[in-house]
């Protein structure tokens, strides 16, 4: 039959008419198979450039007509291909694993009937790889390798070499999905690679092989632990999405594997910003594909898992009940022969773990155990799926026994964590969370030594979270603590403090950050506890501000270090120095919801300094106690630690330590005291100034005076470093007849550095504040102020006090006065702030700050509660007057709770008038004393005021 000309113009494109003339070809009485075959062409194009499943539908049943009217001749090598790849995108498009079978004998007779072609080959393993994916059937690996081996043989292209080499990376990867060979996964990478840097830039193939490579280095990231890969699988699927439209079949797809890795930085790193990135992306995926799309109940699964995470970080019941009913229905609507089924049931249980928990459900812990059992039984083909499934059951057969108290399920759930973490090798993602619950079981059932073998697996487990293992390490310590082993306790404690700077990772965000050292509450004050059972005195001071002050620490460190090893590293500390300008709080955050530049810029870091280290081993390491002792110098610095296990003091001075042990002391009433004091200040103080006495500060200032530290006719002074809720007690005013009394967050902060007066003096003033009661003493104090300091003192009030002008003034100041509004935010400490014209102050703007070059030498915090640190977490000191340390102010004036506009300008007067002739320990010490003379019988008015830093030898007054 002649070719209709205009057909032939128009089919290679698929579009309406020429599909409608060649429809006309071969609706002709004698149309021959060639007539059916080329319109089958027609539709697939079609259904390629649409993603019509209609036309998909039309494709496959022209060119079964096609073949059926060729019979019994042999069919063209061409139809077979094109019918053989068209059932293989039907079982993409639709999930129908039925059809694969027929695809692999249709592409297998093409193959054998043209052996030289590429194509053949290469549709042939590409159809190898999707029912391997589809069945989890290893049983044609083999044969699927070897043809996209063959097909890399037979072509030099470029852009198809990229594509096998793609598909030969998948079928690695399906294969270490099902055994968790790790080799299976060092293949997939290397073919992934070599994909990426194979496929021409301006190649339609470059998207999907970037977004290959990512899939993999995400499976290597969470095997491994290495973030460096998980950043750069995070950059390639930019670059997929960068050259993918929105129209594209492929974008959905892009965005789901982006919204994977974003989930596993979550769980690598804490990063809450990752995970609401990975919801973003899976809803934002379902939005973009069609509603009859097999991938819509993946990416919904996946959203659920998502939206389970969010509740367990934040407590968000809406997101685990979405999680719950959108996993009940994909498993509803899953066929019960899907592969898929196994892991949405799996899925299902471990949301429904959670809401049985949260609700103290049996029956929902029962329902999920029932699924993950099925899973099980569904992986039996599989040992490395089947032992995550085991894993999580024996999860829920905890919480059921810790629920219900039935020891058959515990038991069980020891039998199930048993069996699986024997079999499990040293890199299994299992170990984490399976092993962290068998010492729970253990420890349920009585049996210590098994709880603890448990625990020290976890701890020795590298590629496990971070988190994971310093949890489990403070949880064995405690449990070596209770049971009278302070030498194991403090090896666990000692490992657990040594991995905090990791929890709290430099490349988190601040409130990540915080939220993750919340769960380590007390634990630098425990081990320090079982040090002095030991003996080791030294050691506990050590462990004290190692696992104290740990964000303090770290924000010291980005701005030091340099010149200790610039000499030996010239070029490394340079780098160094970039990239601590990267990570420093006042660069500008990146756009977007995560910031991958500041992680990839901490992960630099973290590598950089350890080659610096190769020269210097001691670089940017934690203070040895020669260190804090010479920091400490001539000073004396009185711990005042408190710990479940005991209570002390260490008094370091003049490089000596002694302990004194607080045998009155405990830590429920240091809580009950703390907790009456922050509700109501003035009721609480009654009581808590005499307990405080007897229990803490007296027998401090006796052993000072044994040891001769505080001489008869002297004043000396003293530098409290509380831990624990003791922070929140104002030990300075006990102790104002014998000492002068400041405070300091941590030994590090007592380098004063420069304290000579290099800027100007700022007084800020706010009489009045839209929704806070009026400050009418504001103004004349600040006058006074100024009248004091001089008159080249910047004052700024009411409107002018704005947060961008404030901050301005601060970055030069060498003395500043705050008369305003300030409040304390327990839950994220870093958002306490000083309330100004426009709004906030915030502690993490104003630990942006770098000490100019003149040094600085006064904050004055003349408002409420700015030495008060957040209830969550005491140990940091994460309050305005910290940051103001921390900005470089060698004095800091604040107060512990609120106190009346009229005392407060009363203490300013009397500060800075003292400050004329006293440092300004002094100058806080005097003043003390004189409202305590005014208002004896209301400790409210004067115990509140505090010096915190190590003062300045210079005077304020220019």
């Amino acid at each position: 039959m002649p070719d209709d000309p205009r057909a032939a113009a128009r089919r290679a494109r698929g579009d309406d008419e020429g599909i409608a003339l060649l429809e006309e070809l071969a609706g002709e009485a004698d149309a021959p198979a060639t007539a059916f075959a080329e319109l089958g062409a027609a539709w697939y194009r079609r259904y390629d450039r649409t993603g019509d499943p209609m036309s998909m539908a039309r494709a496959e049943l022209t060119m079964r007509e096609a073949l059926r009217r060729q019979a019994p001749a042999p069919a063209p090598v061409m139809w077979l291909s094109n019918l053989g790849m068209l059932l293989v995108r039907r079982a993409e498009r639709f999930r129908d694993a039925t059809v694969l079978d027929e695809a692999v004998t249709l592409l297998r007779e093409a193959t054998q009937a043209d052996p030289g072609r590429f194509a053949g080959h290469a549709n042939l393993g590409l159809a190898l790889l999707r029912r391997l994916e589809n069945r989890r059937d290893l049983s044609s690996l083999d044969e699927a390798l070897a043809a996209h081996r063959k097909a890399l043989e037979l072509t030099d292209d470029p852009g198809r070499r990229a594509r096998v080499l793609a598909n030969l990376a998948n079928m690695h990867q399906a294969a270490f999905e099902q055994t968790g060979e790790v080799g299976q996964l060092d293949a997939a990478v290397e073919h992934h690679r070599a994909a990426v840097e194979t496929v021409p830039e301006d190649d339609p193939a470059l998207p999907g092989c970037c977004a290959g490579l990512a899939r993999v280095l995400v499976d290597r990231s969470t095997g491994t632990g290495d973030h460096t890969v998980l950043l750069e699988s995070l950059r390639l699927l930019d670059r997929a999405l960068s050259g993918t439209p929105e129209d594209d079949p492929d974008r959905p797809l892009y965005l789901a594997q982006q919204a994977i890795a974003y989930r596993v930085a979550f769980a690598r790193t804490g990063d809450t910003g990752a995970l609401d990135a990975a919801v973003t992306r899976w809803r934002e995926a379902l939005r973009l594909l069609p509603d009859d799309h097999a991938d819509r109940l993946v990416h919904r699964a996946n959203l659920a898992t998502a939206l389970r995470n969010r509740y367990e970080f934040a407590g968000d019941a809406a997101a685990l009940d979405e999680s719950v009913r959108l996993l009940r229905a994909v498993v509803r609507e899953t066929a019960a022969d899907d592969p898929e089924l196994t892991d949405h049931r799996a899925a299902l249980a471990n949301s429904l773990h959670r809401g049985g928990v949260a609700a103290a459900d049996p029956a929902l812990l029962r329902e999920a155990a029932d699924l993950l059992h099925l899973a099980e039984q569904a992986s039996a083909g599989s040992p490395f799926r089947r032992a995550r499934h085991r894993a999580n059951r024996g999860s829920v057969l905890l919480a059921t026994a810790q629920l219900t108290a039935a020891e058959e399920d515990l038991y069980a759930a020891r039998e199930v964590l048993t069996e699986v973490l024997d079999r499990a090798g040293p890199d299994e993602p299992v170990l984490a969370e399976g092993l962290r619950n068998l010492a729970a079981v253990h420890q349920l059932l009585g049996d210590q030594p098994a709880a603890v073998a448990a625990f020290a697996r976890l701890i020795g487990t590298a590629p496990a979270p971070v988190l994971s293992r310093a949890l489990a390490a403070q949880q064995l310590g405690h449990l070596l603590a209770r049971d009278g082993d302070a030498q194991g306790a403090l090896a666990a404690f000692g490992t657990a403090v040594s991995l905090l700077d990791l929890v709290a990772w430099v490349g988190l965000g601040r409130d990540d950050q915080e939220r993750l050292l919340a769960q380590f509450g007390g634990l630098a004050s425990a081990a320090a506890a079982c040090a002095l059972s030991l003996g080791q005195s030294d050691t506990a001071v050590e462990v004290l501000e190692q696992g104290r002050g740990v964000l303090y620490a770290q924000a010291l460190s980005l701005r030091s270090g340099g010149d200790v090893a610039r000499d030996r590293a010239p070029e490394l500390t340079e780098r160094l120095t970039a990239l601590h300008a990267l990570l420093d709080p006042a660069a500008p955050p990146e756009p977007g919801p995560v910031p991958w530049s500041r992680q990839e810029a901490a992960v630099a870091r973290d590598r950089l300094i350890d080659e610096i280290r190769e020269v210097d081993a001691t670089f940017l390491r934690p203070p040895g106690l020669a260190e804090l002792r010479d920091l400490v110098g001539e000073r004396c610095v009185a711990i005042v630690n408190v710990s479940p296990y005991r209570c002390d003091a260490i008094l370091l001075t003049g490089g000596r330590t002694h302990v004194v042990p607080l045998s009155g002391l405990g830590l429920d009433d240091v809580r009950a005291h703390a907790r009456s004091l922050l509700a109501e200040p003035a009721a609480a103080l009654t009581g808590l100034l005499p307990w405080l006495w007897d229990t803490t500060v007296g027998p401090i200032l006796d052993r000072m005076t044994e040891l001769g530290l505080a001489p008869d006719g002297g004043t000396p002074s003293v530098w409290w470093l509380p831990t624990g809720p003791m922070s929140y007690l104002p030990l300075h005013a006990v102790a104002r007849h014998r000492v002068v009394s400041s405070y300091t967050p941590t030994l590090r902060a007592l380098d004063a550095g420069d304290t000579v007066p290099g800027g100007p003096a700022v007084v800020v003033a706010m009489p009045e504040t839209a929704g806070h009661p009026a400050l009418p003493r504001a103004v004349p104090e600040s006058e006074a102020v100024r009248d004091i300091l001089g008159p080249e003192t910047i004052v700024v009030s009411r409107g002018e006090a704005t947060r961008m002008r404030v901050a301005e003034l601060l970055r030069e100041a060498s003395v500043v006065h705050f008369a305003c509004h300030a409040t304390t935010d327990h839950e994220r400490p870093s958002d306490s702030h000083l309330v100004l014209a426009d709004g906030r102050l915030r502690v993490r703007d104003l630990i942006a700050l770098r000490p100019p070059a003149g040094g600085r030498t006064l904050a004055y915090l003349s408002a409420c509660s700015t030495a008060t640190t957040g209830a969550r977490l005491p140990d940091e000191n994460i309050h305005l007057a910290s940051a103001l340390r921390l900005a470089g102010f060698a004095g800091v004036v604040a107060t512990l709770w609120p106190v009346p506009d009229i005392v407060a300008a009363r203490a300013t007067t009397a500060t800075f008038g003292a400050l004329s002739t006293l440092p300004s320990p002094d100058a806080v010490h005097a003043c003390v004393r004189q409202l305590h003379d005014r208002y004896p019988r209301r400790p409210a008015m004067w115990a509140g005021l505090v010096h915190v830093g190590p003062g300045g030898t210079g005077m304020v007054r220019p």
